[in-house]
């Protein structure tokens, strides 16, 4: 705090600034609130002094606990403040996009409202609207009828037309005449170009069901996060987010395969073509997430050595597309490969060149290890898709890629791994394999001190044999 004597022409003081620091802005400039205080006339040089200091401690105060009515944002202004920190911060493109997508609902809600009036009974309030029937923002779902086939089949218009003149991807399109379902606004965008009525074309569904108790614990979070940062910049005194009551979810078993599921999922994968062979052989291998098998590169493969080094990852969001970042956590690491992935990625290889030539001049040269068929960059969403019609196809639990992450991290622990080697392997934090792995540890804990206490097995039983021939011979 600073206080500025403030003088007229003829050097005599008038007024006095006062200057509180209180944090920083978005640009990392320090901000400041001022306020100007004048003494009564005929106030004596000790009174001014007194009453400047306890107007300048009761202004410093407000400012530090947010009290200052016209100064605190609403919840939306403070949460964009937020989210702008977080993402200079460094905080990944993917979440701040998940948060702008839970910001929407939530701004509707309490958006309007100053930070520093937010109770615990406004989020509670919230949570319980989330778990009403028909709740859901999300667009309606269109399924295509017989008619729309026949009606592009009639005028002739190519998907490539209907994308020039829509926007859309080809593969939207190609959905809908293969029957699948697709977004109203996109149902809505066909329609216009055919000249049909879209209601002709498509039937149209909106999910009405409430949000699951998991969606709704992310809004919770988020909404803590904002209001946690709005405490630690003074604006509020406590986090009403602490007190407040959201669902809990239902605490699921983490899904991991055993060795004989691993083995059936591999029999069935020397049916599927080989770049999805060689992808699955890859996660199932290193136990890597699908975003870094997404963003492998050629160049960070070393066969001489066996060796890959997992420098990025790609991934995708609604406003940037498919791109290309560092590992979750910014950690980058070198991990041994199976010789059989090896040898598999090698084979790829030698396919993913044939087909270079095929394509010529309508090959996009990429630097990494999987692409789409004309090489061109390949979404991580498309190796869950593809593992979803895999599965059903061979009639297989559903597979996540996820679940192979979570398989690798238990074979590791299981056979004798300590949690830093397995979290290096990983890409994860010590503290994040206790919290999720527990279980798999205290198993393989238990089986260790199974193996500890064995040394004395025969000695005690010795022992308690010789105590019953002494009991024998009294």
């Amino acid at each position: 705090m600073v206080i500025e004597p403030r003088k007229n022409k003829d050097g005599k003081i008038t007024s006095y600034r006062i200057v509180v620091y209180d944090g920083h802005n978005v640009d990392g400039t320090p901000k400041r609130e001022k306020m100007t205080w004048r003494p009564s006339a005929g106030m004596t040089e000790k009174q001014i002094e007194k009453e400047l200091n306890r107007v300048a401690v009761e202004f410093e105060t407000k400012v530090k606990t947010g009290l200052i009515a016209n100064k605190v944002p609403t919840f939306a202004e403070y949460a964009e403040i937020a989210l702008k920190i977080k993402e200079v911060e460094g905080l990944s493109h993917r979440t701040i996009g998940r948060y702008r997508e839970l910001l929407v609902r939530i701004n509707i809600a309490m958006g309007h409202l100053k930070i520093n009036k937010i109770q615990s009974t406004h989020l509670n309030d919230f949570y319980k609207n989330l778990m009403e029937e028909g709740i859901r923002l999300s667009s309606e779902k269109a399924v295509p009828t017989p008619l729309l086939v026949d009606s592009i089949r009639e005028q002739g218009i190519s998907l490539s037309e209907i994308h020039r003149r829509t926007g859309m991807a080809t593969s939207t399109v190609s959905s809908a005449l293969k029957g699948k379902s697709i977004l109203k606004e996109n149902a809505d965008k066909i329609a216009e170009v055919l000249g049909i009525p879209s209601d002709k074309l498509f039937v149209f569904s909106k999910d009405r069901s409430p949000l699951s108790k998991k969606t709704i614990r992310e809004y919770h979070n988020l909404i803590s996060t904002i209001l946690a940062y709005a405490k630690s910049e003074k604006y509020i005194l406590a986090n009403p987010a602490e007190d407040a009551k959201p669902p809990r979810p239902i605490k699921k078993d983490l899904i991991y395969y055993q060795p004989e599921e691993v083995e059936r999922i591999l029999d069935e994968l020397d049916k599927a073509p080989l770049k999805w062979k060689a992808i699955s052989y890859l996660m199932i291998d290193t136990g890597a997430r699908r975003g870094e098998v997404a963003g492998a590169k050629w160049m960070n493969i070393d066969f001489k050595t066996g060796s890959w080094y997992i420098a990025c990852a790609l991934n995708y969001n609604k406003e940037r597309g498919v791109y290309e970042s560092l590992p979750k956590n910014n950690k980058k690491r070198y991990i041994n490969l199976s010789p059989v992935t090896l040898a598999l990625l090698k084979e790829y290889m030698a396919e993913q060149e044939q087909r270079r030539m095929a394509y010529g001049n309508k090959w996009v040269e990429t630097e990494y290890v999987f692409t789409k068929n004309n090489g061109d960059i390949m979404s991580p969403d498309s190796i869950t898709q593809w593992f979803s019609k895999f599965s059903k196809k061979c009639g297989l639990p559903h597979i996540h890629p996820h679940a192979f992450r979570r398989t690798a991290a238990s074979n590791l622990i299981a056979n004798g791994a300590d949690v830093i080697t397995t979290a290096s392997q990983l890409g994860n934090s010590p503290e994040m394999i206790q919290k999720v792995y527990a279980k798999p540890i205290n198993e393989a804990s238990a089986k260790a001190d199974s193996i500890r206490f064995g040394v004395f097995n025969r000695r005690n039983k010795e022992e308690f044999t010789q105590n019953d021939e002494d009991t024998d011979n009294t």
